[in-house]
C-alpha cells in the first residue's frame, strides 16, 4: 500500500486533524471547521481521490464471517453500549444484557466519556456474550504504530468489523486537556486496516449540506471499507442517501443508524455531537424508533445501528431501551416474509 506524506500533504491543509482524506464529517454547512470556525481547506474543493495501490484480499476471521453469513440471510441489527468508562464488569453487564436481543454491538467513542477501555479489550468482553462486534478505532488518540498495534489485539479477539474514525478533535467533549494525534485520518486507516482480518467499516454522514458526500465515501471504499455505519439523519435525507449509495457501491454493507431519544438531556447531547441536523419529528422514543429503523431498512439499509440518546444519569434506562427495541426489532425481522421488506443483498 502507497501511503501519502503527512509532512508534505496533511500539514500543508491548514486541517486541525491534519487529514488528507476530507473533510471530516464535523464540517458545519456553511463550510467552517467543528474546532474554532475557521474555514475548511477541503469544503469547497471537493472530496479528495483515493489514490493508493488495493491491498490483496484476505482471509476473514470467524467474526467477520459470522457477520457475512448473517447478512447472506436478512439484515442485522446492532447497537450501540451506553458509555459506563473504562469499568470492564459493567461493560460485561452490558453486553450480557443485551446479547439475547440484538446481534452485535457497536463499541463507538463518547464524547462525554473520552477516557474507555481499548477497543481490544471492548471487543474481547463483548464477544463473550456471543454478540458481532464492531469497536471504534480513532486516530485521534493514537499514533500510527499504536493503531497497528490495537488491530493486532482486534485480530486476536475476532472482532467481526473495525470502524475507523478519524474522531472529534480533542477541543470538543470531556478531555480538551488531552492533545490529540491525528496521524491518520479514517481513510487512511481503513487502508491500513484491510491488512488484517476483520471487514472494515467506515462512518458517513448522509445529510445534504455537503454535496459531496459520496464521493468522500467512494474514496473510503476505495481504500477497503467493506461497511459504512452512517450517523443520525432526518428519515429522508437518510433514506436517499442509502438509496445513492447501494447503487454507486453495491458491494457495499450500508447500516443505518437510529436513535431512540429518552429525554430531553439526550437530545440535547444528540443535536451537540451529530451536527444539529435531527428535525423533531424524525426520530423519537422506543414506540416510534422501530418504525423509523423499517422505514430505513424499506430503503435499501442491510442493517440498523440503535443508540440511546440519554444523559449522564440515565444509563440503566438507556441500556433497558436498547434491549427492548432491539429485540422487538430483531424479531421483526427475523419473522418478516421476503415480500415485506426489499429482498436482503449480503456481502
Amino acid at each position: 500500500m502507497r501511503v501519502r506524506s503527512r509532512t508534505s500533504v496533511a500539514a500543508d491543509t491548514g486541517c486541525p486533524k491534519q487529514m488528507v482524506y476530507g473533510p471530516c464529517q464535523g464540517v458545519t454547512a456553511e463550510g467552517g471547521c467543528e474546532v474554532d470556525g475557521r474555514s475548511c481547506p477541503f469544503f469547497a474543493r471537493g472530496a479528495v481521490p483515493y489514490s493508493a495501490l488495493p491491498s490483496a484480499p484476505r482471509q476473514l476471521n470467524p467474526g467477520a464471517e459470522r457477520l457475512v453469513g448473517l447478512l447472506a440471510e436478512r439484515p442485522v441489527i446492532l447497537t450501540e453500549v451506553p458509555s459506563d468508562g473504562p469499568d470492564p464488569a459493567r461493560a460485561r453487564a452490558s453486553s450480557e444484557r443485551l446479547s439475547t436481543r440484538v446481534d452485535g454491538i457497536v463499541l463507538g467513542d463518547a464524547p462525554w466519556a473520552r477516557v474507555q477501555l481499548p477497543p481490544s479489550l471492548r471487543a474481547g468482553i463483548a464477544a463473550e456474550s456471543g454478540l458481532l462486534t464492531v469497536p471504534g478505532l480513532t486516530c485521534r488518540d493514537r499514533n500510527r504504530v499504536a493503531l497497528e498495534a490495537e488491530l493486532h489485539a482486534l485480530d486476536a479477539v475476532h472482532a467481526s468489523a473495525v470502524l475507523c474514525l478519524t474522531g472529534d478533535h480533542t477541543a470538543l467533549g470531556s478531555r480538551p486537556d488531552a492533545q490529540p494525534v491525528f496521524d491518520l485520518d479514517s481513510t487512511r486507516l481503513a487502508a491500513l486496516a484491510t491488512r488484517r482480518s476483520s471487514l472494515v467499516a467506515v462512518a458517513e454522514r448522509p445529510t445534504r449540506e455537503w454535496p459531496h458526500r459520496l464521493d468522500r465515501l467512494r474514496a473510503k471504499v476505495a481504500a477497503g471499507a467493506d461497511m459504512v455505519i452512517l450517523n443520525h439523519a432526518p428519515a429522508e435525507q437518510a433514506a436517499e442517501f442509502i438509496r445513492s449509495a447501494k447503487q454507486a457501491f453495491p458491494l457495499l454493507v450500508v447500516i443505518a443508524s437510529v436513535p431512540v431519544v429518552l429525554s430531553a438531556e439526550g437530545r440535547r447531547r444528540l443535536a451537540a455531537f451529530g451536527g444539529g441536523t435531527l428535525e423533531s419529528g424524525n426520530v423519537g422514543a422506543a414506540e416510534r424508533a422501530h418504525d423509523h429503523a423499517i422505514g430505513l431498512l424499506s430503503a435499501g439499509a442491510d442493517g440498523i445501528d440503535l443508540s440511546a440518546a440519554a444523559g449522564a444519569d440515565e444509563t440503566r434506562l438507556a441500556l433497558d431501551a436498547l434491549h427492548d427495541v432491539g429485540g422487538a426489532l430483531r424479531a421483526a425481522v427475523v419473522q418478516s416474509a421476503a415480500s415485506s421488506l426489499p429482498e436482503h443483498q449480503g456481502r
